[in-house]
């Protein structure tokens, strides 16, 4: 079983565990987007870019743990509003 993705429904929460990835820059190369790719489940969940969010281009490329909301962002991609995080090194 895959636990790198648990979803408590009755709150709306989200737990994600994966790797960081850039998903979109400006025409400066500069990084507007972050997502999260869930380990071994292939699924991957856009990061909301809020202040939060935004720290999180620091970590581009480093596992992490993330845990927030979900919430659902046009033709079928989700994101997840995060409210705590953990960078990790496994």
């Amino acid at each position: 079983m895959n636990d790198s993705i648990q979803y408590l429904t009755k709150e709306n929460l989200l737990i994600v565990k994966g790797l960081l990835l850039p998903d979109d820059w400006d025409s400066l190369y500069q990084i507007t987007q972050m997502a999260i790719c869930a380990s071994g489940s292939g699924k991957e969940f856009l990061i909301e870019m809020d202040s939060r969010g935004k720290e999180l281009i620091r970590h581009k490329g480093f596992k992490a743990v993330l845990n927030g909301k979900l919430k659902k962002a046009g033709i079928g991609r989700k994101v997840i509003i995060v409210d705590r995080y953990e960078i990790h090194s496994w």
